[in-house]
């Protein structure tokens, strides 16, 4: 009886004429009556509709609602226990990793889901005429666009997660050019791009033996301009993790250190930061700005080195733009010639971008040195505004006290603290450390380096 009643929601939910909630309710009740089956090789029944599904997908028909089942049916099998071992394998009982790798060693399932993606965006790009908006294309009557490429996205991503499979070469190529390379609409290059991301998360889903190779011949050749949020999110995933596996980072207390200088990655991140759109340049200047600031301890004891290649580095992107502004100036004054406004621009803005690489990355490792400086940074270089500070001491046993102290904006608050200490020391010999307050505020001794400027004091405090 429950065989023909699955036969019969099986046959309405393949109905052209029928909508689309109705399609759904047909095939919830078909799961349900999976699930709820008292007979004794329910499992395999389950098993015998889900290659009924793949069947589905083999012959590109009814595809999206055939990779629903074929997920909501998988999900009838309960997940394997965190301890589960190979040796311990029940014959009666089935995981849901092991359907999947069943199913991807019976009909390589990765494979056909990225041959069905590739087929479907080939038939979207030779449309005679698209819309604009992808959400209003509706190939097969039901789905959008924007739904036809997530959900077999989706379904990827769930084979390889509860499947515990990896995402190989050729499948990850397949993916990447259909969606990344030759996109229809910018939602396909999106929408690749945070698949990607999830893939190089914690737990990584693309396979590590060719992850490098394919963030050089694939990720890498996008054109920085195309790169958004997500796009360098993706960048950003490989590029730690391609080199975090070359051993060129190096995992530390929670963060990457730099072990190599020849990062896998670290010329196209340039050219990011130099070329890419104002919503990402921010994100690339600050990566490049770590890789070279966080470095092991092999790269710590040549940082004057790596300095002057981090000058040098500036001054190779600097010269070309610099050129242009030479050339474009000339032009400007040749009656004959005009200068072309969109490349003045273009070199400013490149040398704007490189001098904010080289200012981020000198003031991080000037944050980075504790001391007081013998020779004082250029921006500290020079007397600031001339402020005094009222200091009003407190100690046990005697009366308060007030006196005044010279400073000047451009002096630190570590400065001023020292001074203050060398005062109370001809009172208080003993006294070796002191706690300064501002208006009952207690000011941190992280707070040391900053500038008395920064702190918007008074001209009398």
């Amino acid at each position: 009886m429950a065989h023909k009643v699955l036969g019969l929601l099986w046959n309405l939910a393949h109905k052209d004429d029928v909508p689309t909630d109705i399609m759904d309710q047909a095939l919830n009740a078909h799961i349900k009556i999976l699930d709820y089956s008292c007979s004794q090789d329910r499992d395999s029944q389950k098993t015998q509709w889900v290659n009924k599904c793949v069947e589905e997908l083999r012959n590109d028909t009814w595809v999206l609602p055939a990779i629903k089942q074929i997920r909501e049916i998988c999900c009838l099998f309960y997940e394997a226990p965190q301890n589960y071992s190979h040796t311990q394998k029940n014959p009666h009982v089935f995981y849901r990793h092991e359907v999947l790798n069943d199913l991807q060693t019976q009909h390589q399932l990765i494979s056909l889901m990225a041959a069905n993606l590739r087929s479907y965006m080939s038939k979207v790009r030779s449309l005679d005429k698209l819309t604009s908006d992808p959400n209003s294309l509706v190939l097969d009557g039901r789905y959008s666009h924007v739904q036809q490429v997530q959900k077999r996205l989706s379904f990827l991503r769930f084979i390889l997660k509860d499947g515990q499979l990896w995402l190989c070469g050729p499948e990850a190529k397949i993916i990447w050019e259909a969606l990344a390379e030759n996109s229809v609409f910018p939602s396909d290059r999106e929408a690749c791009f945070k698949w990607f991301s999830k893939l190089m998360g914690e737990e990584q889903d693309l396979n590590p033996e060719i992850s490098g190779m394919f963030f050089e011949s694939k990720v890498l050749k996008i054109d920085q301009s195309c790169l958004t949020e997500n796009g360098m999110e993706c960048f950003e995933r490989f590029f730690q993790k391609v080199n975090v596996k070359e051993g060129k980072f190096v995992s530390k207390r929670r963060m990457l250190v730099m072990d190599d200088l020849d990062l896998i990655g670290i010329d196209y991140l340039w050219e990011i930061a130099l070329k890419g759109s104002e919503r990402i340049v921010g994100r690339a200047v600050n990566l490049l700005k770590q890789s070279y600031t966080n470095l092991g301890p092999r790269l710590r004891a040549n940082q004057v080195d790596i300095h002057e290649k981090i000058i040098q580095k500036c001054m190779h992107h600097l010269q070309p733009s610099y050129e242009v502004l030479q050339q474009e100036s000339a032009d400007k004054k040749n009656s004959k010639n005009k200068a072309n406004d969109s490349k003045i621009h273009e070199a400013a803005l490149r040398i704007v971008r490189c001098l904010t690489v080289l200012r981020e990355y000198i003031a991080e490792c000037d944050d980075d040195y504790g001391e007081e400086r013998l020779i004082l940074p250029h921006g500290r270089a020079y007397y600031g505004k001339h402020i005094t500070l009222i200091i009003r001491t407190v100690a046990q046993g005697r009366q308060t006290e007030d006196f005044e102290l010279w400073s000047h904006l451009n002096e630190t608050i570590a400065t001023v603290r020292r001074h203050i200490l060398q005062k109370m020391r001809t009172v208080f010999p003993q006294v070796s450390k002191i706690d300064l307050y501002v208006g009952g505020d207690l000011l941190s001794p992280v707070d040391d380096k900053r500038l008395i400027g920064k702190c918007h004091f008074p001209e009398r405090v």
